[in-house]
């Protein structure tokens, strides 16, 4: 889904980056009070997890979709 209907309210969703959203797919959520870089997500640095933040605009995230716990 476009990211302009991603939820804002801190749910935990995948993230996907690029026009297809194969780019990449990342674990994240948006987090209002980080008003430069609201999209925080998990990234990956060789072999290391890190928390990354992103833009809210075409830079940033492109497409979600919710995580679904069974």
């Amino acid at each position: 889904q476009s990211i302009k209907t991603a939820p804002r309210d801190g749910s935990t969703i995948l993230l996907l980056w690029g026009k297809t959203g194969i780019d990449g797919i990342s674990q994240g959520r948006y987090r209002a009070e980080n008003e430069k870089f609201p999209w925080e997500f998990i990234d990956e640095n060789g072999d290391n997890w890190i928390v990354n933040h992103a833009v809210d605009t075409e830079y940033g995230p492109t497409h979600w979709l919710p995580i679904i716990n069974n």
